[in-house]
């Protein structure tokens, strides 16, 4: 099966097939409502491209140097995983893996996405042994525990990450563990205060980066609250 919106899906594994990693993108209609903030509307109504690629994406991960395989994994969770659940900003998230930026993206968040898209792929690239479809992902999964355990200060996205890594666990039967990545990533969102957020709080001194921060902050304990549930 060929997928016009995403060409690197079924293309991988043939060199004259293979198109450049920037010709993979993601379509909005896959995120579903999205609350961007002002200067980022102000930025894609001026015609700025913010999800053409700028950030080479195997520079996120230690587990490849593939970057169509990566972009080809990250299709595929969007494509297949993130409608069902998401626990992170799709538009957000966009924006800081093109570009580099570490503020709503991060190598332990990719990683974790990888380690799932890598589920509905049936290349063996994907795979830490060729020959055992089980272990698609495997390695994208422990670069990301490896990562996690490097974090000494958590952050949205290292929720994000967690949420991931749980649902990640879950689909391969392993509940005791998809249980204790959920229960971390609550007691970090407690810690951090995302509870407290109202994306909808005007402030006098807010900013749009504020307001930002504060969206993807409520998108984020509600994806995680849902996953503990």
């Amino acid at each position: 099966m060929t997928n016009a919106i995403y060409p690197a899906i079924r293309h991988h594994q043939s060199p004259l097939q293979r198109p450049s990693w920037s010709a993979v993108r993601l379509p909005p209609a896959m995120s579903g409502p999205s609350r961007l903030s002002r200067e980022t509307q102000k930025r894609l109504l001026a015609g700025e491209d913010l999800t053409g690629p700028r950030h080479p994406p195997a520079a996120w991960t230690d587990a490849t140097t593939d970057d169509l395989l990566v972009q080809h994994l990250l299709a595929l969770y969007f494509c297949w995983e993130y409608p069902t659940f998401a626990t992170l900003s799709k538009e957000h998230f966009l924006v800081d893996y093109n570009s580099g930026k570490r503020r709503f993206c991060s190598p332990l968040l990719v990683n974790a996405i990888l380690a799932i898209g890598a589920r509905f792929s049936d290349f063996p690239e994907v795979r830490e042994n060729p020959d055992e479809p089980a272990s698609a992902g495997v390695q994208f999964f422990r670069e990301a525990q490896r990562l996690l355990g490097l974090e000494e200060t958590p952050t949205v996205t290292t929720i994000q990450a967690l949420n991931l890594m749980s649902i990640r666990q879950a689909s391969s039967g392993q509940d005791m563990s998809s249980w204790h990545y959920t229960r971390h990533a609550m007691r970090i969102a407690i810690d951090l205060g995302l509870p407290n957020d109202d994306p909808d709080q005007e402030r006098e001194d807010d900013t749009p980066d504020a307001r930002m921060d504060r969206q993807v902050r409520v998108a984020t304990f509600w994806g995680c609250f849902t996953l503990e549930q």
